[in-house]
């Protein structure tokens, strides 16, 4: 079994067609979609259309809870906050309902599935030491996934620390327990990870 990990579509379903498109041919056999689906994109409807459709594993975002009214868009800045008010007038009735019921955390087998951290699930980013320490402090899990940083990152807690280093496209990367991933990266929305759960290892992707 091969999983395709993806975050912070953003309402982009050009790129979220490709991405799938991508993995199907790479032999993924399920999605996991780290959040923020919806916000910033101009297809909120389409993109929630598509990812229910391919069966997607997904979980809640802060863009995802503010566009659902779950939250407010006090903490955004005026961007994102215009985005989230618009992305909410657009919304149809099953988008709202099926973002209105997406959880904080997955547990999918030896994984944990979260937009931010552990700590603070829909808003923390996981770039410091600090953030990375309260994040496998609340680790259950041998594994986890994250989104919201845009960055690619590799993080494990060794026996000096909090380690962390950056992935390279296209290399396969082995799994260790304790490790986290940080999914989407420079790469945009068309940012993938392959995972292969028997080979415990990933590969970075960028969309076409």
């Amino acid at each position: 079994m091969r999983i395709a990990i993806i975050s912070d579509v953003h309402s982009n379903l050009v790129a979220l067609d490709a991405v799938l498109a991508d993995a199907e041919g790479r032999g993924a056999d399920a999605i996991w979609n780290l959040g923020d689906t919806v916000g910033y994109g101009p297809d909120p409807n389409g993109v929630v259309a598509r990812l229910a459709e391919a069966g997607a594993v997904s979980v809640l975002g802060n863009h995802d809870a503010a566009a659902a009214g779950r939250i407010g868009t006090e903490l955004f800045n005026w961007l994102a906050a215009e985005a989230a008010e618009w992305t909410r007038e657009h919304l149809e009735p099953e988008t709202a309902a099926y973002l209105d019921e997406l959880n904080e955390v997955v547990r999918e087998g030896e994984w944990s599935l979260v937009h931010g951290t552990l700590r603070e699930p829909i808003w923390e980013y996981l770039i410091t030491e600090e953030a990375a320490e309260g994040h496998f402090a609340r680790q259950e899990t041998p594994y986890s996934a994250v989104g919201h940083t845009h960055v690619p990152l590799r993080v494990r807690r060794g026996l000096r620390g909090v380690e962390g280093s950056t992935p390279v496209e296209g290399r396969r990367w082995r799994w260790e327990r304790g490790r986290c991933a940080s999914i989407r990266g420079r790469w945009g929305s068309r940012g993938t990870a392959i995972h292969g759960p028997r080979t415990r290892s990933w590969t970075a992707r960028r969309g076409p």
